[in-house]
């Protein structure tokens, strides 16, 4: 049995040796939402009502807008690649798996780590 300090210190860890995918991520999400939704609404010339507005902030950010799609899935490769890289090197691999922690366990910290560098960077920048 594994406590609970010990899950979130390990998700910590792997957050620490992730932290360019978590920059990386924040950038990308960043200037995909308020920048570009800003400078799309800068571009028109006519009077815009609050309705206006929001109506088409909800159409850039919405399922309709394909390029979520494709940050989407450029970030689910970004992040299964980065938290798995330590299966290149057999070194790497001998000290995560010397560790006194089932294999499922590792797997499960990498796996809620890539979802949350996902998931917190989008709700910010949509919020």
């Amino acid at each position: 049995m594994m406590s609970k300090s010990l899950f979130f210190k390990l998700l910590k860890e792997d957050a620490k040796r992730r932290i360019w995918t978590i920059a990386l991520s924040i950038l990308v999400f960043f200037f995909s939402f308020p920048v570009a939704c800003a400078m799309y609404l800068g571009n028109y010339n006519t009077e815009l009502t609050r309705d206006k507005i929001l109506e088409e902030i909800l159409n850039f950010m919405g399922f309709n807008y394909s390029f979520v799609l494709v940050i989407t899935v450029a970030g689910a490769i970004i992040c299964g690649l980065s938290g798995f890289f330590f299966l290149n090197s057999k070194k790497k691999v001998d000290l995560y798996h010397s560790l006194p922690i089932r294999r499922e366990v590792l797997f499960s910290i990498s796996y809620i780590n890539g979802i949350l560098i996902y998931i917190l960077p989008y709700i910010i920048n949509v919020l």
